[in-house]
């Protein structure tokens, strides 16, 4: 079976986690699949949008966090292993997605030198120049903790560091994120929200409601970026209030999910 995109391929390895074998492409869409000759499912992504210096345009988070990754990845693969032995270092980056994305060989440059001292043998006061070297008070001061390393470069990225033991040596790009702090749960509730709307209106608007006995709707989530993320709790009940409309069932993956394991029901 062809599945249109990447989304569709995690909503059906779902699927197919459920123990449903019968799941058919169908000629016309509404919907996606249908399961069992009688259940259709629909699927879509849920994203942040981020609106751009101009104003007039957005983009959805993923379309700039996901490039920016790639890159910064790339970067720190060439930068080579730290110098001290049996020493490595997580390194999660803040950027302003609102923000053209500088250019890479600009980031690299700056992060070539702004990581040189990490690169041969270092030791505390070395960490401590670099941290008074890099600071930005305006934007960081009090919020960093005292064993984060928090470099801020002329280009608009902001990392920070944490050493931990592993061998061989290495940089590991863990996140990236815009440094907002969005509350993530609210921002998942209006997505879905949102989203219900609008692939209830198209449904109805195409005469598509009663084709099928059942109606799911699979929401793969670009906002949460763990792939291990599950909803407990105060979370859970914060989702429940929402108006299904037509759909029987909501379901959120994960978008890292290789199999889509950690489904979360609605």
């Amino acid at each position: 079976m062809r599945c249109k995109n990447e989304d569709e391929l995690l909503a059906l390895n779902w699927l197919r986690e459920q123990g449903y074998s019968d799941i058919q492409k169908p000629c016309s869409d509404p919907p996606d699949f249908v399961v069992d000759g009688s259940l259709a499912v629909e699927v879509t992504r849920i994203s942040q949008r981020i609106a751009l210096d101009s104003g007039s345009q957005t983009k959805a988070e993923e379309e700039i966090r996901i490039p920016l990754t790639d890159a910064l990845r790339e970067i720190f693969e060439k930068l080579g292993p730290p110098g001290n032995k049996g020493r490595s270092w997580v390194v999660d980056c803040e950027y302003d997605f609102s923000s053209p994305v500088p250019k890479k060989r600009h980031v690299s440059r700056q992060i070539h030198e702004a990581l040189k001292p990490l690169l041969g043998s270092y030791n505390a006061q070395t960490i401590s120049t670099m941290r008074d070297q890099y600071l930005d008070c305006g934007k960081h001061s009090g919020k960093t903790p005292p064993d984060t390393l928090h470099l801020s470069l002329d280009c608009g990225i902001c990392l920070e560091l944490n050493e931990f033991s592993c061998q061989p040596e290495k940089f590991i790009v863990q996140d990236v994120s815009d440094g907002e702090a969005v509350w993530v749960i609210d921002e998942l509730h209006r997505s879905i929200r949102k989203t219900i709307k609008i692939k209830s209106e198209k449904i109805r608007k195409q005469n598509k409601v009663g084709s099928y006995k059942i109606w799911w709707l699979i929401l793969v989530d670009h906002i949460t970026h763990d792939p291990e993320r599950s909803l407990y709790g105060d979370e859970r009940s914060f989702l429940l209030d929402v108006d299904h409309d037509l759909w029987s069932r909501i379901e959120i993956i994960g978008h890292m999910d290789s199999l889509a394991e950690a489904g979360n029901a609605i």
